[in-house]
């Protein structure tokens, strides 16, 4: 009789734990299919973006007590550029200025100042703008650089990058997206941020996103916005796989989407942009490869050969640790 009330108690547990299982599994089920995205990252950035802007990240607002400079390229205009002029011609590719391989100073040499940057570049409009004055541009893009604690890296890239898309014949804004200090690095969060930003402010064919340290070594590596490829549908471009430091080598690189890359709008809101999950230094360029492969796109490296960079030197900073 012992064995027969054991035998049933038993059976009434392996019954409850069953129960317990299946509304446990439930549950999930129900949780998973009620999120509309794996990744609600950008969703949330661009529904709240001014909680990220006027917080602890934000973008930094021109200020004179910097070096009693002009900034140019920092804080983007309140009021969006002015339409394109339907009158004027699209620009001729043939005509464009460009040098070729460019030789350029590196740190240890000191970097432009702001004011000297901004004399450079007297068609750069307050809010780093600018537009062809004597033809249409065939691209209008955001260039978006995420930044923090590199002030000498900055003016080498605003210097450096400024003259290169006007030779280009692009109509650009450049967007740095400041983190203020004392807090883990997070280069995703500051990527999302300036495509949210950009979206309010001008319809931009396209958006780079682009790392501080990294100068282009050849202008004939165009800034342009991705092309339609197979089946009518166009894939993002990833500019930076030849760079100085890592001997050009690009073999052991595919799937490192990092550096300098191109969207289209639609791609990055397809892919739901960068994670915001990814605090110090790495791993959210991996991520959004596999975002960007999960959509089904092909990253397209069809330059890479005029495509190479230079990395300016810097030591790793020790209070933004590998995620």
């Amino acid at each position: 009789k012992s064995t027969k009330v054991k035998l049933l108690k038993l059976t009434c547990c392996v019954f409850l734990v069953q129960i317990g299982l299946l509304l446990i599994g439930v549950t999930c089920f129900r949780y998973a299919s009620s999120r509309p995205e794996p990744y609600p990252a950008l969703q949330r950035l661009v529904n709240h973006v001014d909680r990220f802007l006027w917080s602890r990240f934000h973008l930094d607002s021109i200020s004179v007590e910097l070096e009693g400079d002009d900034v140019v390229g920092y804080l983007p205009s309140t009021s969006k550029v002015a339409s394109d002029d339907a009158t004027l011609d699209f620009c001729d590719p043939s005509a464009a200025k460009l040098i070729g391989a460019l030789m350029f100073p590196l740190p240890p040499t000191p970097p432009p100042s702001y004011d000297v940057i901004s004399k450079n570049n007297l068609q750069v409009t307050p809010g780093g703008s600018y537009r062809p004055p004597k033809c249409r541009a065939r691209y209008k893009v955001a260039v978006i650089v995420p930044f923090r604690d590199r002030e000498n890296h900055l003016k080498h890239l605003l210097s450096h990058l400024h003259p290169i898309l006007q030779r280009q014949q692009i109509e650009y804004t450049i967007y740095v997206i400041r983190q203020v200090h004392g807090s883990l690095f997070n280069r995703a969060i500051l990527m999302n941020i300036g495509f949210a930003q950009a979206l309010l402010e001008d319809d931009y064919d396209c958006y780079i996103f682009h790392d501080v340290d990294l100068l282009l070594e050849n202008d004939h590596c165009t800034y342009h916005c991705p092309k339609i490829s197979d089946h009518d549908r166009s894939n993002p471009r990833h500019l930076s796989m030849s760079v100085d430091k890592f001997h050009y080598d690009e073999a052991t690189k595919m799937e490192v989407f990092g550096g300098v890359s191109v969207f289209t709008k639609e791609q990055f809101l397809s892919v739901n942009g960068f994670s915001n999950l990814y605090w110090g230094w790495g791993a959210e360029d991996d991520d959004l490869f596999l975002r960007t492969w999960r959509r089904g796109y092909k990253i397209d490296r069809s330059e890479t050969e005029k495509c190479t960079y230079r990395m300016i030197a810097h030591s790793h900073d020790g209070e933004n640790p590998m995620s």
